[in-house]
């Protein structure tokens, strides 16, 4: 009888060990999707040393006006998310193709809007740098000119 006794506790203490086990899992993964969320804001645009100085184009003030779920072309893999960004960038708006870069958050575009950030206009790119200086250049669809307000 005292083995039985042994053995219920046995698995009882089993029992909770997969429990904090599991616990910890999920505090982990929380902790590393929060961490994902606030240093890999890809969206969020910041100029660094790496502009070529030689290039007559500038880095300007763009601001993230809009951001809508992009459908996939034709052709193209329909579970990589996709977004329409709109940009401010003086009097124009442009609107991208945004992707997010793997291993990102793929949702955190959602929460830029409103933000400010740095951009290098192309003939048909917008590049950007993310928070950690690496560079990303995303399409420009479309783009308009914003009428001057009285």
């Amino acid at each position: 009888m005292p083995k039985e006794a042994g053995t219920r506790e046995d698995l009882l203490n089993e029992e909770r060990l997969c429990e904090r086990r599991t616990t910890m899992k999920e505090i982990i993964r929380s902790g590393l999707i929060l961490a994902c969320a606030r240093l890999m804001p890809a969206a969020y645009m910041t100029a660094t040393d790496q502009v070529d100085k030689s290039s007559s184009a500038k880095w300007q003030v763009a601001t993230i006006m809009a951001v809508k779920a992009a459908p996939p072309a034709e052709g193209e893999d329909a579970n990589v998310i996709r977004y329409d960004v709109t940009v401010r960038v003086g009097d124009t708006e442009y609107v991208v193709l945004y992707v997010p870069p793997d291993g990102s958050f793929k949702e955190a575009v959602k929460y830029e809007l409103g933000k400010d950030g740095l951009v290098l206009v192309g003939t048909d790119t917008l590049q950007y740098n993310d928070m950690l200086g690496r560079t990303y250049e995303v399409r420009i669809i479309s783009r308009r000119i914003i009428a001057a307000k009285n």
